[in-house]
């Protein structure tokens, strides 16, 4: 019998199909996980080029051509996060919809990671005095912020609670990948492409995504792979070291999740497109919510396992259980940049080679 030689794609794409199995049930049983790129992979980086991106699948990938990319004014983007962030989008708003159609007060989900949110919708006064009609029109437009809204708060404790050890798969904790200088920049592309897509309602999601990931891929100025590896070389051994999976050592992490200034800002990589300027797009918000006469209120609980030492940032006594992302992130935040600091010295959130 031949040996059967397998590219670094198809490890890659049984990964994301042994998950589940290895992981048990899932969450949220109506959105799946892609396997997204990092850096010291022990399977080697995937940079597709800019004309092989393959077609967005809403929670599948299997047309999809995922990896690294390399932009001009947006630095390496993460596709495989970026398309999961645009999912993550797609699928509270499904949710949020429908519970504000049937005028529920509070509605509850999970994500990927087991922790529980909770919305509580303060309707405007008039609602009662709407036609169906009129309030599908204004549910429609409220939950697609909303949707983006919560999107990026979950994409946001994706990356707090693998700081802390969280792992999808058991046995390999993504604190290597966690605040990567990709991740929350690709996370919020895909949490705004995938609101411009939903706005177009009377076209197929998917097509819609394809085209908008691929223009927002030229406006940022998409580089051929062969420049993403130039790029990657140029940080090798500088912003990380290349080791055996569980010996990665990152020693650049990105912490700009918008909650100081409102924008994300990408991080360049020096001397790769010299004389360009990073475009940052502001992070969503709960502000839209006022123009239309609602008021949401959202809290979660965390149920993993690394919830401790997260809970204990925000209540030293242990008499906490709960959360409230937009009050309590930034100090959590805050303490994990010192533990940064710590770790890897005082440069650890500079984009300096």
């Amino acid at each position: 019998m031949p040996l059967l030689i397998f590219d670094k794609r198809f490890y890659l794409i049984l990964l994301a199909a042994v998950v589940p199995a290895i992981t048990g049930c899932r969450t949220s049983p109506k959105l799946s996980q892609r396997v997204g790129a990092f850096f010291g992979c022990p399977l080697g980086m995937e940079f597709p080029e800019p004309d092989e991106l393959g077609n967005h699948q809403y929670n599948s990938g299997w047309s999809e051509r995922n990896g690294m990319v390399y932009t001009c004014r947006g630095g390496f983007i993460d596709i495989a996060h970026l398309r999961e962030s645009a999912d993550r989008t797609r699928y509270l708003y499904e949710i949020s919809r429908q519970n504000l159609i049937e005028g529920r007060t509070d509605f509850s989900f999970q994500m990927i990671e087991p922790s529980i949110y909770t919305i509580t919708i303060h309707y405007p006064e008039h609602w009662a005095n709407l036609s169906p009609e009129q309030k599908q029109v204004i549910a429609d437009m409220v939950s697609i912020r909303l949707g983006q809204y919560l999107a990026h708060t979950s994409t946001v404790w994706h990356e707090i609670v693998t700081w802390f050890g969280f792992a999808s798969v058991a046995f390999l904790p993504e604190h290597p990948s966690s605040f990567s200088w990709e991740d929350t920049y690709s996370d919020l592309l895909g949490t705004r492409l995938a609101a411009q897509a939903l706005e177009n309602s009377q076209q197929d999601f998917d097509s819609v995504l394809t085209e908008l990931i691929n223009r927002q891929m030229q406006e940022l100025c998409i580089q051929s792979a062969a420049v993403a590896e130039l790029a990657e070389h140029t940080v090798k051994e500088k912003w990380f070291h290349n080791d055996f999976y569980f010996l990665i050592r990152m020693n650049k992490r990105n912490f700009d999740t918008g909650d100081d200034d409102g924008f994300i800002t990408p991080w360049l990589i020096p001397g790769i497109c010299t004389e360009t300027e990073p475009l940052s797009y502001p992070v969503p918000d709960l502000n839209f919510a006022s123009q239309s006469g609602f008021r949401f209120e959202v809290e979660m609980k965390p149920s993993e396992k690394e919830r401790t030492p997260i809970l204990a940032i925000i209540y030293p006594d242990g008499s906490g259980t709960n959360l409230q992302p937009e009050n309590d992130f930034p100090a959590i935040l805050q303490y994990i940049e010192e533990q940064a600091r710590e770790k890897y010295g005082p440069e650890v959130d500079v984009p300096r080679l």
